[in-house]
């Protein structure tokens, strides 16, 4: 069978936006980060609509929000600007009403979780997360704010699968992240291109909302990426995440996905009882597709069992 062209991934388990993809080195123009006058006005103007909100709102009186940087079935994303510390952030927001078959209580706890685990790492490869905050109804975490694509957009601006060489340092900054992340006892349980932004000078993580301890059953993910002991609900531990990271380093080398599928049943059957479709000879050197074929074992213990072996393997180090 053939493999799977990219399609939309149905995210709605798991649906945040990137912390700041596309975000421009400045915005205004020449203004300060704090100005936000308008020299040409010549009266009261109606605030423009940025996603769910006006432009300029102020939460918690300190948190001035720019413009939408993405928006997900869970949430939103915006470039603000923290008028204590004078510094432009990322604010990420629950939305009043979540992708269906998520409660809004479910969701907020993702949110929560997020932020306990963002700020229990401090890792280059890792975003940042600050605080926690709710005003208005509206609940919402802080973090830095990313410049640059996320590696889905950067896959599909380039209309063509990544080289080896070209996917080496990401693959390597990924797997440093996440050996910061399970060095903690913990696992992301989410990894997959939306999820991996590519700045200037480093390749950052983002998104902890499903992140667990080792051990724990996973709660959800996102369809194509789950390893099958997330989809059977069972215990998990690092493996999981060498799972999901085998599907990226697959979907990036091919622009195409492993695994059969139109539906998260079908997906998910796949996952369980369908071996993927084979790499062809062109895509990768033989070791690089012994590598992902392992990486997409169904048994763990068959699997690489750490990432930085993936990173060692996969940049011929």
């Amino acid at each position: 069978m053939a493999a799977q062209p990219l399609r939309p991934v149905d995210d709605r388990h798991t649906d945040w936006p990137a912390a700041g993809a596309r975000v421009p080195r400045a915005v205004g123009g020449t203004a300060r980060d704090d100005d936000s006058s308008n020299s040409g006005s010549t009266g009261p103007t109606t605030p423009r609509r940025i996603g769910s909100h006006a432009e300029g709102t102020v939460l918690s009186n300190r948190y001035r929000l720019i413009r939408l940087l993405g928006r997900g079935g869970m949430g939103e994303v915006y470039e603000a600007f923290d008028e204590d510390l004078r510094v432009r952030i990322a604010l990420k927001t629950l939305r009043t009403k979540p992708s269906e078959g998520v409660e809004r209580s479910e969701a907020l706890e993702w949110l929560k979780q997020e932020l306990r685990v963002g700020r229990s790492v401090a890792h280059r490869n890792l975003c940042r997360l600050y605080d926690f905050g709710s005003d208005q109804g509206i609940h919402f975490i802080t973090m830095e704010l990313l410049r640059g694509p996320t590696l889905a957009q950067h896959l599909e601006e380039l209309k063509r699968p990544l080289t080896q060489q070209e996917l080496a340092p990401i693959v390597e900054q990924i797997c440093a992240g996440l050996s910061e992340l399970h060095g903690r006892d913990l696992v992301h349980l989410d990894i997959k291109p939306s999820n991996v932004v590519l700045e200037e000078d480093r390749v950052v993580v983002t998104d902890f909302g499903l992140a667990a301890l080792q051990r724990e059953t996973a709660l959800g993910g996102s369809p194509w990426y789950m390893a099958p002991e997330q989809v059977e609900r069972k215990a998990i531990d690092l493996r999981a995440d060498v799972f999901a990271l085998g599907v990226l380093i697959y979907e990036a080398l091919t622009r195409k996905l492993p695994f059969p599928g139109s539906t998260d049943d079908e997906i998910a059957r796949a996952r369980l009882f369908m071996r993927p479709v084979e790499l062809e000879n062109d895509s990768a050197p033989r070791p690089v597709r012994r590598l992902i074929s392992q990486c997409l074992s169904k048994d763990p213990r068959n699997r690489p069992q750490r990432a930085t072996d993936v990173a060692l393997r996969f940049t011929l180090k």
